[in-house]
């Protein structure tokens, strides 16, 4: 008794542990996170920047000279070496360095005609025609004050005289800008790259499991490229990749890759009732992703001017991905994956965001696709989850249906073989004491038989 009452004052005093302990990592993480927020900032003062974007002058082909926006200033004959000048402002204090960032570009920077800086990846990419996006750090001394800057640009691409922005001010001023600004997106893709893999591993295991496809393997995988197409536009991707000229190929890589799994899951959700729709984005898409990889290898055509051909494989793969569910709606057949069509959904409009953010306005690329990718997995996981338990119902009625069809045979052989074998006795007796032949062979038909 005294032993049972120890046991169960222990079990009290584990559990009164386990939810104190929670309950303090709960604070204890909270106020870590909250402090960030309301504290005073006791970080080092750094030295301010400022854009540079106004100013700037541009001498055409027959010698005038126009003004120029910088962000997104309209595009020049590829090949062209591009110009623009401005003037170093007076007051130069707190200022160390100029920010240039380059679109696909090979640049280089003037002070008064002295060489600045210059960024070209000619003799480090593997292939391509023009250099990855990089931001251009040009030094600033103190006697450069209401000297001329001058940026040269040149790119085979459709970048040709396009400018991002510039910057003045202490360089690691403009650093913490660029690094303050890129954690958002590099978080939520990271995050994004690892439930991906996530999700793989355990519809892999699942696969083996229940030995049968699971079509949210494909979505995870088109959700992948999609992630790691954001992460790899991120501002410091110079500071953290070793070859940033591969990772601007892996941009456009998974940019083509992204449609073909998001295509074969809803194939495979609707039971391919649609792969004469399906059929034609995904074709092309493999034809494209082999054309353009073969342009950019041998330097035939950039990545960047074969751009429009990977954006209507997006658009034609989204049109077939949103007739396949009007059809489904039409016939009433859309309930079998209701979740997943209202996901889809999502995914068609957070495209044609993107693809409007992307001609029309300097944009962050990701933002609407990333909120609709989360949102189209969450439901499809609702939707795996459901078919799961499903077929988990399934098989425990399976396995009670043998059962059952088993117990029946015992049971019927049991009441078979008794009578049987009383009648398979009773004719051996008859064989042992009958006389009669007829009688004889009549037993010996049951004795043959039995």
């Amino acid at each position: 008794m005294n032993n049972s009452n120890t046991s169960d004052t222990l079990v009290k005093i584990i559990t009164i542990v386990r939810y104190t302990s929670l309950i303090l990592i709960a604070l204890v993480l909270s106020y870590f996170i909250l402090a960030q927020f309301i504290l005073p900032d006791e970080r080092d003062e750094v030295d301010p920047y400022t854009t540079m974007n106004e100013g700037w002058t541009y001498i055409d082909a027959t010698g005038n000279e126009k003004t120029v926006t910088i962000a997104g200033y309209g595009n020049r004959v590829q090949g062209e070496v591009v110009t623009i000048t401005n003037t170093i402002p007076d007051n130069l204090a707190g200022i160390n360095a100029l920010c240039y960032h380059a679109m696909w570009q090979d640049v280089k920077i003037y002070i008064n005609d002295e060489l600045r800086a210059e960024y070209s990846t000619e003799d480090s990419r593997a292939f391509g025609n023009s250099s990855a996006i990089r931001f251009i750090f040009a030094n600033i001394r103190p006697d450069d004050a209401g000297k001329e800057v001058r940026i040269e640009t040149i790119t085979n691409t459709t970048y040709a005289g396009h400018y991002r922005a510039v910057y003045i001010g202490d360089k690691m001023g403009i650093f913490m800008f660029l690094f303050n600004s890129s954690i958002p997106k590099a978080t939520l893709t990271l995050s994004m790259i690892i439930l991906c893999l996530l999700v793989i591993l355990i519809c892999s295991i699942l696969m083996i499991f229940y030995k049968k496809h699971i079509p949210l393997v494909y979505l995870a995988l088109s959700m992948f490229f999609a992630a790691f197409w954001i992460f790899s536009e991120i501002d410091l991707r110079q500071f953290v990749f070793r070859n940033v000229s591969a990772l601007s190929n892996m941009t456009f890589w998974s940019l083509m890759f992204i449609p073909p799994p998001l295509v074969l899951f809803i194939n495979d959700i609707q039971n391919n009732r649609h792969k004469k729709i399906h059929i034609f984005p995904l074709v092309y898409q493999v034809i494209i992703i082999i054309l353009i990889s073969i342009l950019q290898i041998f330097n035939i055509a950039d990545f960047r001017n074969t751009l429009f051909l990977m954006h209507f494989g997006i658009i034609v793969s989204i049109i077939s991905i949103f007739a396949s569910i009007l059809i489904d709606i039409i016939n009433k057949r859309v309930k079998e994956y209701y979740p997943v069509a209202f996901g889809l959904l999502g995914i068609v409009v957070g495209t044609l965001f993107e693809l409007y953010f992307f001609y029309n306005t300097v944009y962050t690329i990701g933002t609407s696709l990333s909120i609709a990718l989360v949102f189209l997995l969450i439901m499809a996981a609702i939707k795996t989850i459901q078919d799961l338990l499903r077929s988990e119902r399934d098989r425990q009625h399976a396995i009670l249906a043998n059962d059952a069809k088993a117990k029946f045979l015992a049971n019927m052989s049991h009441e078979i073989r008794t009578p049987i074998n009383t009648v398979i006795g009773m004719n051996e007796m008859i064989i042992r004491e009958n006389d009669n032949p007829a009688i004889a062979e009549y037993a010996g038909y049951i004795d043959s038989s039995s």
